[in-house]
């Protein structure tokens, strides 16, 4: 007998009562329910390891000590959907356990988890953004290396899979899934955005930039080679602040507005990193809001700027403007 997988299941919350019109106009259907889940098996078998998830509307019964209750759960799917245990199945119907206990739910209206991160169109929300950048040359003409970046499908939402081959296409360094250095959710992405010599030290670097919704400025996570692995070091926000543009760009928060805090009145930030070039400077794009006198909305200028990344990966270093704030 085959193993029964593990499910899940998005459901809403029951919101205020239901009015009596309604109530009578639904009646006849509640009995049509009450007469299937009636032919809900009494009997499951064991459960395994699968897992599925919740693709419609569906009738539910509960178990409580005064028999079955008709309930009704909102499986649609969902970007974030959560696993719920498979007790078991019988024919058409599946058993599983809720947070408030075990239920009766249509196969039907289930899908397996494997099916659904393989699957098109529903796991294109539980991926990275198509468009990112999956490859870069690394190393030098002598000893060249790649690193290849995949996109994988999750749960918890879009992962991703970083490999380091050198020119015999043997793999030097893997990070997995698990290491969250990848993760994207709806609006919001970490993702290897320069890869090489980055700060000129003749070993390779990357840069893992997440853009920030509720604050412009990138956070940036250098990873630095040790020879035998991609190590990762501490992350750090790429804005600053004041009249003068200075060299090294780092700081260790983002410029948030609200806590009784004021925003700089004249701040730049990186929004942006584009892939390197054959030296390892990469070119970024930067924004600066300049509020100063006062002005309730600030005025917006954009550049495209030169970088490196500081030898102690603890900053990045402007090394000239491509294209000057305007």
């Amino acid at each position: 007998m085959k193993n029964i997988p593990a499910v899940a299941f998005r459901f809403g919350r029951a919101k205020g009562s239901v009015p009596r019109a309604v109530l009578l106009a639904v009646l006849p259907l509640l009995c049509l329910v009450w007469t299937a889940v009636a032919a809900a098996p009494e009997k499951a078998e064991k459960a395994g390891a699968e897992s599925v998830v919740g693709i419609s509307l569906f009738p539910a019964v509960y178990e409580s000590k005064g028999g079955k209750q008709i309930g009704s759960l909102e499986g649609v799917y969902s970007p974030a959907p959560e696993a719920y245990p498979l007790l078991g199945r019988e024919g058409g119907w599946l058993r599983i356990r809720f947070a408030g206990g075990p239920a009766w739910v249509r196969a039907a209206d289930a899908l397996p988890v494997d099916e659904l991160l393989r699957g098109r169109p529903y796991r294109k929300p539980l991926l990275c953004p198509d468009g990112l950048p999956g490859d870069f040359a690394l190393g030098s003409p002598d000893a060249p290396l790649r690193l290849g970046v995949e996109r994988v499908a999750t749960l918890a939402g879009g992962r991703g899979i970083m490999r380091l081959t050198d020119k015999d296409g043997k793999i030097l360094w893997q990070s997995g899934p698990e290491d969250g250095l990848i993760a994207c959710v709806p609006g919001q992405a970490a993702w290897p955005m320069a890869a090489g010599d980055l700060d000129g030290d003749g070993r390779p670097e990357i840069l893992i930039a997440e853009n920030q919704p509720a604050a412009p400025p990138l956070l940036v996570t250098p990873l630095r080679w040790t020879g035998t692995a991609m190590e990762k070091t501490e992350s750090f926000y790429v804005w600053q602040s004041g009249a003068e543009i200075p060299e090294i760009w780092a700081a260790k928060d983002a410029p948030f507005e609200g806590d009784g805090e004021k925003m700089p009145p004249v701040y730049r930030y990186v929004s942006e990193l584009y892939p390197p070039y054959f030296d390892g400077s990469f070119a970024a794009l930067v924004v600066q809001e300049n509020r100063d006198g006062g002005a309730a909305k600030p005025v917006t200028t954009r550049g495209v700027g030169l970088f490196r990344l500081r030898p102690d990966s603890r900053a990045l270093v402007l090394r000239q403007w491509i294209i000057p704030l305007r």
